[in-house]
């Protein structure tokens, strides 16, 4: 009639511990909260974890596994239960300004926040009339490139040049060989956008000025005219020849008296 008994706790044993992440990349900044798995997951141990980064210049974990990154660079996170430890492999990327500005008559991309490793495009349009020339940034470097892709490895601003189109004499002119009359076109060359030119044309004896065409289709009837330069263009002067009416009268000679 006598019994004794005895109270026996079963403990599931840690045999692993893992992390969600083994290795991974993070913006300058932000944060990353940390997952401890355990093997087996059912396990009665403490699961209590030390947090730990190997550089906490570049990173800091909290006793909860939050991450947070603080300056480009490298670090191991370290979680330890017991004997157990897992690791995960961070790499800390940093984050550049990029701005943009222009000189002279056009528009330019807004630049923009960009990561580390990653690229980013600047665009220059220039408005009509006018064209890009290049980009140059605070250091003093050159791109000929109306469209510009790169990897930031620095924040810095870029400003586009833009100037106005310039026609020179042979994209302004007027044919030399004309016949029938003399042409000019005043001033001179250089010329630019959105100038003002005087074409005029003076037939030569015995010829009178019929009209003017262009390379372009255009006709002018009149004989000196102004022109708002928009681009290259060929005016062409036309002459023609003097028509004349003689009209000629007959007188009959007298008939010898008889």
């Amino acid at each position: 009639e006598h019994t004794a008994s005895c109270n026996v706790t079963v403990v599931a044993l840690i045999h692993n511990i893992l992390l969600d992440q083994t290795t991974f990349k993070l913006n300058k900044g932000q944060g990353h909260q940390f997952i401890a798995i355990y093997d087996p997951p059912d396990t009665t141990e403490d699961k209590t974890v030390i947090w730990s980064s190997s550089d906490p210049t570049v990173a800091v974990v909290d006793n909860g596994g939050m991450l947070l990154a603080i300056a480009p660079g490298n670090t191991t996170i370290t979680a330890k239960v017991g004997n157990h430890t897992a690791t995960c492999d961070v790499r800390i990327r940093d984050t550049y300004t990029i701005t943009t500005a222009a000189i002279g008559n056009g528009s330019v991309s807004p630049g923009g926040l960009v990561v580390e490793d990653n690229t980013i495009t600047l665009i220059a349009t220039p408005i009509t009339g006018h064209h890009f020339v290049s980009w140059t940034d605070n250091d003093g470097n050159v791109v000929n490139t109306a469209t510009y892709t790169y990897s930031p490895n620095k924040s810095t601003k870029w400003t586009a040049l833009f100037k106005i189109d310039t026609y020179d004499n042979t994209q302004v002119t007027i044919p030399t060989d004309t016949a029938g009359g003399t042409a000019t076109v005043s001033p001179a060359a250089p010329y630019t956008y959105g100038q003002t030119v005087t074409y005029s044309a003076t037939p030569a004896k015995g010829y009178h000025f019929v009209n003017w065409t262009s390379n372009k289709g255009n006709v002018e009837t009149r004989q000196t005219f102004d022109w708002i330069l928009t681009g290259p263009i060929i005016w062409t002067p036309h002459f023609e020849g003097n028509l004349y009416t003689v009209q000629a009268t007959g007188k009959s000679p007298e008939k010898d008296a008889g």
